[in-house]
């Protein structure tokens, strides 16, 4: 009895070494994976893994290639199609107030002379459009890209860059198939505007930024906040890397409005998946379960089923800006990851998937 007391004492007094030294190595692997993907002089990276209530972040690179400031992690980036669950939220939120239904008609909110214009708006319902089964044409094409190199400082309305989708094929019938496309998440910011009374970026302060306490968030365009780091891409096709940090591909718009940080993009995971402060319960099971199919894209979410079960999340991609951000239930983890470059890779999502799960261990 004395033996089984004193191991039972011994390892009382391990566990918490134990957590530490766990705890310790999450941030060393973090540190070291950052370090590897994110040359000194390079673009800046940010990279946040945090599971219940303790997180681990890392940042690489410098927030201007120009200048000697390196990255941090608090550092803010344009967040990209991220953003569409954002909007979807709102989008929900408008439904749980009986504003809206997802099976809404398009037609019944915007006026004729927009939805004629393009094929099957005058078909599709909100659910289509967040789900990606619309068949709407793309408005970022070859034509709007080549219109943004010609004025990169033009501030886009989303009635404007929809010009680009006018009068061209639908992919499919609506409901008939799948298709990742941005013109549907430009006409559900059209949406809510009309159904509410209020801009995109009032709503989404008022019912996420504000409620989750967020400050670092903000509606690029609409909204002033503060700096963001630089983004590098060539755009113009000639093989030197451009800094278009400031070329407005269409920013503030409801396909990829938000400038945020990897903090705030896990406060927003956690109040939407793990503490429902945004969203009840069932509608957050709606988002989720119409993604448990083929397409595995839900509403505004990538799901599918990874080695540690299952993965909520989404990817993003603007111009000098990638990244992505997942949460895995099974694991009560989250992991985001943000480039100021287009250097997104699956792999840098494993990896930080599989730090995530070493705690378990």
């Amino acid at each position: 009895m004395k033996t089984y007391r004193y191991f039972f004492l011994v390892i009382l007094f391990l566990l918490p070494m134990m957590t530490i030294h766990a705890q310790d190595d999450i941030q060393s692997q973090l540190n070291s994976f950052v370090a590897e993907i994110a040359p000194k002089d390079g673009a800046a990276v940010s990279a946040r893994i945090t599971i219940g209530d303790k997180t681990w972040a890392a940042a690489g690179g410098l927030v201007d290639t120009t200048k000697s400031q390196a990255a941090s992690p608090d550092d803010r980036f344009r967040i990209a199609s991220m953003s569409k669950t954002w909007l979807a939220v709102v989008v929900m939120q408008l439904v749980e107030k009986g504003t809206l239904s997802l099976d809404d008609p398009v037609t019944k909110w915007l006026p004729d002379d927009l939805t004629s214009q393009i094929a099957n708006a005058d078909q599709a319902t909100i659910r289509q459009l967040l789900t990606m089964i619309s068949g709407i044409p793309e408005y970022l094409n070859d034509d709007f890209y080549a219109q943004v190199g010609q004025d990169t400082t033009h501030n886009w309305t989303p009635k404007e860059a929809l010009t680009f989708a006018h009068n061209l094929p639908a992919s499919f019938a609506p409901g008939e198939g799948f298709e990742y496309c941005n013109s549907n998440y430009l006409l559900l910011q059209l949406i809510v505007e009309a159904a509410s009374k209020k801009p995109m970026h009032q709503l989404m302060r008022e019912g996420i930024f504000t409620p989750l306490k967020l400050e670092n968030t903000y509606v690029q365009i609409e909204e002033k906040g503060a700096p963001f780091v630089h983004g590098y891409e060539d755009f113009d096709g000639d093989g030197q890397i451009d800094d278009v940090t400031d070329y407005n591909d269409g920013a503030g718009l409801g396909d990829g409005a938000l400038v945020s940080n990897t903090a705030d993009l896990t406060r927003f995971y956690q109040g939407l998946f793990v503490r429902h402060e945004i969203l009840g319960e069932a509608s957050v099971q709606a988002m989720i379960d119409a993604g448990k199919n083929e397409n595995e894209y839900g509403i505004a979410l990538e799901v599918s089923e990874g080695d540690h079960g299952l993965q909520l999340g989404h990817t993003g991609s603007v111009l000098g800006f990638s990244g992505a951000v997942y949460y895995l239930p099974d694991l009560d983890a989250t992991v985001v990851i943000l480039y100021g470059s287009q250097s997104l890779d699956t792999a840098h999502v494993d990896k930080l998937i599989e730090i995530a799960a070493s705690a378990g261990h």
